[in-house]
């Protein structure tokens, strides 16, 4: 009975416990313990394999009552997030922005926590927006000077007052966007620029290059072709001087030297006592000109004839710059004196075109008008007559990088016979290079009357037919003669026994390739960046924003990476983008003006991103203006050296939809884009 009383106490007891504890039946057979003490949280019992929590029986501490901050109660420790938002008050300015110093302003919570943010620096302001000349900021208490960025855009010069040789002139000039003006003295004398320009008279130093020394004399000059002549009103003794100053400007302008011919034009003995005329040269002064040991060069009456009426000396300009060189000659009246200089353009063209003997042609060339090509059967049954262009010249001037060859011919010459009863232009012709394929002249390379596969042009009056060769074709040998084939009688069938080549131009540029461009600018449209492109054949690119003007007021397209990375494995170093306002017979539907709008050319940098900030502004401010056939076009250049920029990356070009006028503006136009070595 005993025993049965003490178990019936301690089941009593330990249920007591239990209850204290807050125990239940299914955790019976262990005593609760909890990480802590405080009952402002639910505990969990740390007894392994014992769930039991314990619920929080008071609330927690904190040292506010905000709850848009995170609290910790001061009894137990733990956080509360956040609640609800910060209640701020409004900004209040510590510190106000200068130019270039951002400002600072602040905000202040109820539950004391205070918002900090920048206000953006002002940024320099100047009275007003010409870059083309020094600025300073005009904010109290800065004394910043933005230098001129740009250069002035000055007008033409305005003479205030003319120089004279004697007496000082003014000129002045205008800049076209600051009124900024420009007023230069005009010195009393020849005063020569970089370019050999008289500043007063705007003589070239070429045009001053002889000078006739003797009263009855002149002096022509044709700069152009590097040619002088010196004529007389009397037979007698004429001298010339090539100033010692103008030798010195020479040499100023990088001449080291230069090469003289002088040619007496005299057809053929005037008379068995003077035969001809003479020609001496020497420096410093006239006592020179009468010895073979002190002159230059030295020809008498018949030695300038037995040389060919034609000689050559040289002026080293290490020598004789600041020397005076007197010209000494005879019977300037009937047979001017011509002197021609190599370095101003000279050239004998003489051989450039000869007749073809075997073929029935003949070639007369005549200086400053062209080559005649004659048939000398006086159009005989063979119906045609050959002339050849002398490969000599042509590897000349292609070893000198020229590419181009242009044939100008013409129906006659201004003062010379035409014995052609037809026209000359409306005859057939051939022009012949060797093929490099076969070995012998291809009759096909170009052939029809010359009116039909020529280009005219018109100079001073007179039609000229102009007929291109590309002296860089493959397919040809221009190591050989080129032979020029005539036909002796015109369209209408009248004869015609002379042919006229008014000149032959050279001239070193770009092959001419036929392209297809059409993929070299791309729309985004597919990349949300509302743009489309037209490309038109032989006018160029139409970029469209295809929102007509909305509201994000700018569309992006792509300059074709593959293009560009094709050109610079080629060798090109600068790209053109050229701009218009319209393309020539397109709808434009603009209200404002394209070149008026804004524009930027983004490319990527080298490190991966894009920039803005590569070209910004308006179409004509940051292109260069250039005119032809009366149309006006804007040019941006871009250098495909720029090591700040991966060209192998995507390049952006962006429009504006609106000018600076806020006029809408839905299409841009790119004429073109030049690749340049």
């Amino acid at each position: 009975m005993k025993k049965i009383f003490v178990l019936l106490t301690a089941i009593i007891v330990l249920c007591a416990a239990s209850i204290i504890s807050g125990c239940n039946a299914s955790d019976a057979g262990h005593t609760h313990k909890f990480a802590d003490e405080f009952t402002c949280h639910d505990r969990h019992c740390i007894v392994e394999g014992c769930n039991y929590v314990k619920k929080a029986t008071t609330e927690h501490v904190y040292a506010d009552e905000f709850t848009c901050h995170d609290r910790v109660c001061t009894v137990c420790g733990d956080k509360s997030i956040a609640t609800t938002e910060h209640q701020y008050g409004e900004w209040v300015v510590v510190r106000e922005p200068a130019c270039e110093l951002k400002g600072v302003k602040t905000r202040e919570c109820g539950c004391g926590e205070t918002d900090e943010s920048d206000i953006p620096a002002t940024g320099h302001r100047y009275a007003d927006e010409f870059t083309c000349h020094d600025r300073h900021c005009i904010a109290d208490d800065c004394e910043h000077v933005e230098t001129a960025t740009t250069a002035h855009k000055f007008g033409e010069w305005k003479i205030l007052k003319k120089a004279t040789c004697a007496e000082e002139g003014l000129r002045e000039r205008i800049c076209g966007e600051c009124n900024e003006k420009e007023t230069e003295k005009i010195v009393a004398k020849h005063s020569f620029d970089g370019n050999g320009v008289c500043l007063n008279c705007y003589k070239n130093v070429k045009e001053c290059f002889i000078t006739p020394q003797t009263a009855t004399a002149t002096v022509a000059a044709k700069l152009e072709t590097g040619r002088y002549t010196i004529s007389s009103t009397e037979s007698g003794n004429v001298y010339a001087i090539i100033p010692g100053y103008i030798l010195t400007e020479l040499k100023k302008l990088g001449y080291s030297s230069l090469s003289v011919i002088a040619k007496n034009p005299a057809p053929g003995l005037a008379d068995q006592d003077s035969k001809n005329k003479p020609i001496k040269v020497a420096a410093d002064d006239t006592s020179n000109l009468w010895s073979k040991d002190t002159a230059i060069a030295f020809y008498d009456w018949a030695d300038f004839y037995n040389a060919g009426k034609k000689i050559d000396f040289k002026l080293d300009l290490n020598i004789y710059a600041g020397r005076d060189i007197y010209i000494y000659t005879e019977r300037a009246n009937e047979y001017p004196l011509e002197i021609m200089v190599t370095e101003f353009g000279y050239e004998d063209r003489s051989g450039w075109v000869v007749g073809n003997g075997n073929y029935w042609g003949d070639v007369e060339y005549i200086e400053d008008k062209g080559w005649v090509m004659k048939d000398v059967t006086d159009g005989g049954a063979q119906e045609q007559f050959w002339s050849i262009i002398s490969s000599e010249i042509i590897q000349k001037k292609i070893a000198e990088g020229y590419t181009k060859m242009t044939i100008v011919y013409a129906n006659g010459f201004d003062g010379v016979d035409n014995p052609n009863v037809g026209k000359f232009t409306n005859t057939a012709s051939m022009i012949c290079p060797i093929s490099k394929e076969t070995g012998s002249c291809d009759y096909n390379y170009v052939s029809g009357t010359i009116a039909e596969y020529c280009t005219e042009v018109e100079k001073d009056g007179v039609k000229y037919y102009e007929h291109y060769v590309n002296l860089t074709d493959a397919n040809y040998d221009f190591t050989k003669d080129i032979d020029v084939l005539c036909f002796n009688k015109d369209a209408d069938g009248k004869k015609v026994t002379c042919g006229y080549i008014a000149d032959i131009v050279f001239e070193k540029c770009e092959p001419e390739v036929q392209e297809d461009k059409s993929g070299w600018i791309i729309g985004n449209a597919a990349a949300g960046y509302w743009s489309s492109v037209e490309y038109i054949k032989g006018k160029g690119w139409i970029m469209r924003d295809i929102t007509n003007g909305g509201a994000q007021g700018e569309y992006w397209l792509t300059l074709s990476t593959e293009v560009i990375q094709k050109k610079i494995s080629e060798g090109y170093t600068k790209m053109t983008i050229v701009y218009a306002n319209s393309l020539d017979g397109v709808d434009n539907p603009n209200e404002g003006n394209f070149i008026n709008s804004g524009a930027k050319i983004a490319p990527t940098l080298k490190g991966g991103s894009y920039t803005l900030e590569y070209v910004n502004g308006n179409i004509n401010q940051y292109c260069t203006e250039v005119e032809k056939d009366g149309v006006k076009y804007y040019e941006h250049r871009i250098d495909l050296t720029d090591t700040t920029v991966d060209f192998a990356q995507v390049a952006y070009i962006i429009c504006y939809n609106q000018d600076a006028e806020g006029k809408k503006v839905t299409c841009g136009y790119i004429a073109d884009i030049v690749f340049s070595r």
